[in-house]
């Protein structure tokens, strides 16, 4: 049994999922990777409020089936993201995904790569976003101010030096720089392995 941890930390709120289907949750980007023998995956891939405002019919294609399937497409009208259920086929390589959006007006597209790679346990990525918890979106491709991998699922928050980290969403903020740490996002992104199978609880 795995567990995907996809932990999204707005004012330590904590989100995970227990993957004993063996599904993740993974981000957009050209940096996604599905790791091989994961089997059925689930792929978060970002839509631009100017096409999610048309409320479109989303369809998807993968050039390389040999690498990854896909099994299904989940939208909902005006939602900021489409959920892909694909799989892999336990081959390392690069799949080139297109998204074909239809809408009143024209379709449009979003390409993207997905990277099939071995498993590896580094340690857990932690991030912090220049965004206000709870009142932007969850930063799925954007670009962090501080990133660190870490070993415990304990963010490093007593030993960040604030003032080389450039956050400006702080409600103390007088300058075009603020050194505080009241209201930034968090996010982890990793893996956790338990030494066991069986049924394990997350708390919030």
């Amino acid at each position: 049994m795995k567990v995907k941890l996809l932990g999204i930390i707005s004012a330590f709120l904590f989100i995970c999922q227990i993957v004993g289907a063996k599904e993740n949750w993974l981000t957009a980007g050209d940096s996604l990777q599905v790791f091989i023998g994961s089997g059925e995956n689930q792929v978060l891939i970002p839509v631009p409020d100017s096409l999610a405002s048309k409320n479109p019919v989303v369809q998807a294609e993968s050039a390389n089936t040999g690498l990854l399937e896909i099994v299904a497409v989940d939208y909902a009208a005006s939602r900021t993201f489409v959920i892909l259920k694909v799989k892999e086929k336990g081959i390392q390589g690069k799949a080139e995904i297109t998204l074909s959006f239809t809408f009143n007006g024209g379709p449009a597209t979003i390409k993207t790569t997905i990277h099939i790679v071995p498993y590896y346990n580094p340690g857990m990525l932690f991030q912090i976003h220049d965004i206000v918890f709870w009142q932007q979106a969850i930063p799925l491709n954007g670009v962090p101010v501080y990133e660190k991998l870490i070993q415990t699922s304990e963010g490093p928050y007593s030993s960040l030096n604030y003032s080389e980290i450039p956050i400006t969403v702080n409600m103390d903020c007088s300058g075009s720089v603020c050194t505080g740490h009241d209201f930034y996002t968090s996010f982890y992104k990793g893996y956790i392995v338990p030494p066991v199978d069986g049924t394990y609880r997350f708390y919030m």
